[in-house]
């Protein structure tokens, strides 16, 4: 993975982007040349119980950068990873509900 602003953005081709929330992350790979979506997914985390479910969720996080860089070679050493940072919803899935219970 990058560290931020490691390097400048024009050295990257692609995005692997997660949008955290409670209970279901999308996630999408990206050209980040084009803005074509290349594989997108979901991380299902509604069955796990236990109070600290982010260890679990960057679990499959890296399960997810393991699976693109396996079927798309083509990324390596040209991707970066973003994820959501701010919550700007307050639907039963969004980070803000993340956050309440967190708090």
């Amino acid at each position: 993975m990058i560290i931020k602003f490691q390097r400048p953005l024009s050295e990257f081709d692609f995005i692997l982007s997660f949008d955290v929330a409670k209970f279901l992350t999308g996630w999408s790979l990206i050209n980040f040349k084009t803005f074509e979506i290349i594989e997108a997914g979901i991380i299902d985390m509604s069955s796990v119980k236990d109070e600290c479910i982010w260890p679990k969720y960057y679990t499959e996080m890296t399960k997810v950068i393991s699976f693109c860089s396996f079927y798309h070679p083509e990324i390596a050493g040209k991707f970066f990873v973003t994820k959501e940072k701010m919550p700007l919803q307050a639907g039963h899935f969004s980070t803000i509900s993340t956050l309440q219970a967190l708090a």
